[in-house]
């Protein structure tokens, strides 16, 4: 049978995701993280502008340290009453703390408003026509809504990517998707295991 609704989807991808042991979550992570930093578009961006990982999310922290490391401005998401913002970081240890929902965010109030970059986002599901499913609280909806120049690239496990997913008029699509095994591009429609 057809996964089609949010509650369903959200369901199996939890039930998913709590099956996964934490060296599982660190591997499969590696795997995401060394194809998104083979892509072109991550290459030549500036800024880099990402998510810090929480719970049995795909882990972001060496990409932002390897971002660093090698000059990019890094931005990261903090949440201003029900809208994100981002704010440029030059270290995680020094710049974040818990904040919104135990999330490390950055510890200063002054935003980028640049939206201009190499944007890597969470999310909860995904499908193959770029579709995605968050976690419920629309701040990346409606943080895109507003005018940007952002290339946006989905980091997910296999098991997160769905045939086809339903959503709403306002959900963001976005522009390419990363798994452990694969990347889907709206450029070519087609996964690609040649990395």
């Amino acid at each position: 049978m057809a996964i089609q609704t949010k509650k369903e989807i959200r369901k199996c991808v939890n039930n998913n995701k709590a099956l996964m042991n934490a060296q599982e979550v660190i591997d499969k992570s590696i795997s995401i993280q060394n194809l998104l930093m083979k892509q072109e578009e991550y290459k030549k961006a500036e800024n880099i502008y990402i998510y810090v990982n929480y719970n049995q999310e795909v882990i972001t922290t060496d990409i932002i340290k390897k971002s660093l490391a090698i000059g990019k401005n890094v931005y990261v998401p903090k949440v201003h009453g029900d809208i994100i913002k981002f704010h440029k970081i030059s270290s995680i240890e020094a710049d974040l703390a818990p904040g919104a929902y135990g999330i490390l965010e950055p510890i200063f109030d002054s935003p980028d408003d640049l939206r201009d970059g190499f944007l890597i986002m969470p999310g909860l599901a995904f499908d193959r026509e770029f579709h995605r499913i968050g976690y419920g609280g629309g701040f990346y909806d409606k943080y895109l809504a507003l005018p940007n120049s952002h290339i946006k690239f989905a980091l997910a496990y296999d098991f997160q990517i769905f045939d086809s997913i339903a959503t709403d008029e306002f959900d963001v699509k976005v522009d390419a998707i990363i798994s452990q095994d694969l990347v889907i591009r709206t450029t070519s429609h087609k996964h690609c295991n040649e990395f």
